[in-house]
């Protein structure tokens, strides 16, 4: 038995002695292990030792069409490994033991995941396992074995394990989700009650979500409760706006009940917001710093004020102020929905220029400031857009979940996550911020889940994202937890892949070098491409060069037709000698009547007729109209056509790259 098969047996009995508490072991089991015998009957009617034993185990543990579950531990359950031990050293070679192998063991962490708990990794008595583990230990680096207390025989032949020097790895944060909240960074301070008796009061949600502290000059702030892991903290007195978009909308340790309750609260605030409670509209146009004790009025101010309105109110004034706040809440909207839907930076509309612009239009009209924009009239849109979004999802069915990673500019990461419906309209639910964390599989569930819980599971049949390691991993946990979602591969990815191999073969690797060095010299002389676009707007050629680019599927292809498509405008500027241009020492491929120019634009024409079947077909692919069933119809079309080319004479191919090709097209 190789040594990887010995490993993976010696993990699985791991596994099983650990078995998470809420399994029973019951006192007469189902599986009884311990006599396993496969049937003599079953070894003959199936012809080998292995399809007997495979139909045995599927008597004992139930078929696999399905991932099975585990439904008890104890020594009957831990015996089953050494059945697998012992029938893959009879028969190391058979696939449906391997098979049962590799299932026995997702099915054991599976068990740890429902529960709860984290795969333990377990120091072995050697009383624990047989002599063949024992040897199995031996061939496994890394591996500690515990030797018992008294030992009255020497072990034969055993040797002894080497301890690991290494020092072990710290585990990197992998889930948003704190066990604690504490914070030894900051000197928590008392929280004051709230004593007024008019104003704006203090929100109850400020006091769970936040923490007043003493800075290092003695200086009071508030703190995010979960500062330990966001790192937010505030000016006192403390903002109600700044506090509120932060749990809605960016700290993810906070409980989900504290970030919906914001969410809700801001959502009132949004012009699309559906208020579940009324609020004053005072309330809306106080300040908006919490805690900053109302001033109080003497009598005489409050009885002479209210004599002089009384005296000076009338039903033309009303309708006027009605009207000035209606004016204002519609114009700010309006303006913030410019800002953003048009990228403008907001800090143009702090500018006096605007400020003069719109007291031409209106002089009673007085814009906001960009911090307003940014920080309350922004988040309290998203909030509103957000609970509309989940609102309409919940009376959808069949939804689709999509997500993948990436990074801004400023080198951080992040995670989307989007629901596309039936009907291909797509909602982008969530842009997490995942720096300082490491993007396992267990993270990207733990995103998707707090999306699906959202909406409802029963709305969703399917998933989808690309192959990375852990996106992929992710897709096969959320369809263990609910196996009523599909687990779909993202085929553009794949078929990208295919180009990425099929471009490092030593035919097409020449081919793409020259197109990445002539487009490399083109972006960056800006005197090659100013002479090259007149000359391709003399010759009529509408579309110029396109480069490859990192987030583009089949860019090398693309590129290629580009130049391919502008040759006859390369060949007018290096025709021209008044211009000097040289194209990084490639003038040659691009002058009339040259044999190397002609031997280029066989080369394009390979390039394109081999990489425009899958291209074209991402393109396709790509569509929001896309359907499961054309993934096949589009792979039907690029072999076909494939096929087609390697057995005509479109173009000259190396026989070995001819086999290659149909190898990776196969794959």
């Amino acid at each position: 038995m190789d040594p990887d098969t010995l490993k993976k047996i010696y993990r699985l009995r791991q596994l099983l002695i650990a078995l998470p508490h809420t399994l029973p072991i019951p006192e007469i089991s189902t599986y009884c292990f311990t006599s396993f015998a496969p049937d003599a009957d079953w070894i003959e009617d199936t012809g080998s030792t292995a399809g007997g034993v495979n139909r045995q185990l599927e008597v004992h543990l139930g078929s696999r069409v399905k991932d099975f579950k585990l439904k008890e531990r104890g020594p009957e359950t831990i015996a089953l490994a050494d059945v697998l031990e012992h029938w893959i050293g009879i028969c190391p070679d058979d696939v449906l033991l391997l098979k049962w192998l590799e299932d026995v063991t997702i099915a054991a962490e599976n068990a740890y995941m429902e529960a709860g708990e984290e795969v333990r990794v377990l120091k072995l008595h050697v009383s624990e396992f047989n002599l063949t583990c024992v040897a199995c230990a031996e061939q496994i680096p890394n591996t500690e074995i515990e030797q018992p207390a008294s030992v009255t025989e020497e072990p034969p032949t055993v040797a002894p394990i080497k301890q690991s020097t290494t020092k072990p790895k710290g585990k990197k944060a992998q889930s948003h989700i704190l066990l604690s909240f504490a914070d030894p960074r900051y000197q928590t301070d008392e929280e004051s009650e709230d004593e007024r008796s008019g104003g704006v009061k203090l929100l109850p949600l400020l006091k769970k979500t936040s923490k007043p502290y003493l800075d290092s000059d003695g200086k009071k702030r508030a703190r995010c409760i979960a500062s330990s892991h966001c790192n937010k903290t505030w000016a006192w007195p403390r903002s109600r706006q700044r506090l509120l978009d932060h749990a809605a909308h960016e700290c993810k340790a906070l409980p989900q009940e504290w970030r919906s309750e914001a969410l809700e609260y801001l959502s009132e605030k949004g012009a699309n917001g559906r208020a579940k409670k009324s609020r004053p509209v005072e309330e809306d146009v106080k300040s908006d710093v919490e805690e900053v004790p109302s001033r109080k009025k003497s009598k005489m101010d409050v009885s002479g004020s209210s004599s002089s309105v009384s005296k000076q109110t009338t039903l033309g004034s009303s309708f006027a102020e009605k009207g000035a706040q209606t004016l204002k809440k519609d114009a700010h909207r309006k303006l913030m929905l410019f800002v953003t839907c048009t990228g403008i930076p907001p800090r143009v509309i702090d500018s006096p220029e605007f400020n003069a612009f719109c007291g031409v239009l209106n002089s009673k009209y007085t814009p906001p400031c960009s911090t307003t924009i940014t920080e309350t009239l922004v988040p309290d849109e998203a909030a509103a857009i957000n609970m509309d979004i989940v609102g309409f999802l919940r009376t959808q069915r069949d939804l689709t979940l999509s997500w993948d990673g990436g990074k801004t500019r400023r080198q951080k990461s992040f995670y989307s996550i989007h629901v596309i419906t039936a009907l291909r309209q797509c909602f982008l639910l969530d842009l997490d911020d995942a720096s300082m964390l490491s993007h396992t599989a267990d993270y990207i569930v733990e995103q998707v889940m707090g999306v699906v819980l959202k909406i409802g599971a029963e709305r969703f049949s399917g998933a989808s994202s690309d192959d990375t390691g852990n996106t992929r991993s992710s897709r096969r946990k959320l369809a263990t937890k609910l196996p009523f979602i599909l687990n779909l591969q993202d085929a553009c990815h794949l078929l990208s892949l295919c180009l990425t191999q099929i471009g490092k073969l030593p035919e097409f690797a020449i081919i793409i070098r020259k197109i990445k060095k002539i487009l490399k010299l083109m972006y960056n002389s800006t005197y090659t491409m100013e002479h090259f676009n007149y000359q391709r707007t003399q010759l009529n050629i509408s579309r110029g060069l396109e480069k490859p680019g990192k987030t583009r599927f089949a860019g090398v292809f693309w590129a290629g037709v580009s130049i391919q498509r502008c040759l006859p405008a390369f060949s007018a500027i290096i025709d021209d000698d008044d211009l000097e241009i040289d194209i990084s020492g490639m003038n040659n491929l691009f002058e009339s009547r040259s044999s190397a120019a002609l031997l280029f634009q066989a080369d394009l024409a390979k390039l394109a007729a081999v990489f425009g079947p899958y291209a074209r077909a991402i393109q396709c692919l790509e569509s929001p109209h896309t359907t499961c069933s054309d993934v096949y119809l589009y792979w039907l079309a690029i072999v076909s056509q494939i096929s087609h080319l390697l057995k005509g004479n479109t173009v000259e191919l190396e026989d070995e790259t001819k086999a290659r090709i149909r190898e990776i097209t196969n794959m």
